[in-house]
């Protein structure tokens, strides 16, 4: 949920996320399969940071996505591969009380 109380789901099998107001009411969905920033392969796991920016594993494009509240691609990190800052299907991620991304 963000700071408005808002629930955001990963729409996995759809590489979409879904917006729903606490009472379960539609609000906007965003994103489409594909590569390019703001697209998904099979998303998996969201979190917000301390700044209510969205956090999204990808994991069919071994990436971390991270789009402002509304939705709106700001950066990624992460690539294909075994070495460090690299992924091989990521699946999860938790934010730490100090706002650390693990």
């Amino acid at each position: 949920m963000d700071g408005s109380g808002n629930l955001y789901v990963a729409d996995t099998h759809n590489h979409r996320i879904q917006v729903f107001q606490h009472d379960g009411v539609f609000i906007r969905s965003f994103g489409s399969k594909g590569t390019a920033d703001g697209q998904f392969s099979f998303p998996s796991a969201l979190a917000f940071d301390f700044d209510d920016n969205l956090i999204v594993v990808d994991p069919g494009n071994t990436r971390v996505q991270i789009f402002d509240p509304l939705g709106k691609f700001k950066s990624k990190f992460g690539s294909s591969k075994i070495g460090d800052g690299q992924f091989s299907s990521p699946q999860d991620l938790a934010i730490d009380h100090e706002g650390k991304e693990y």
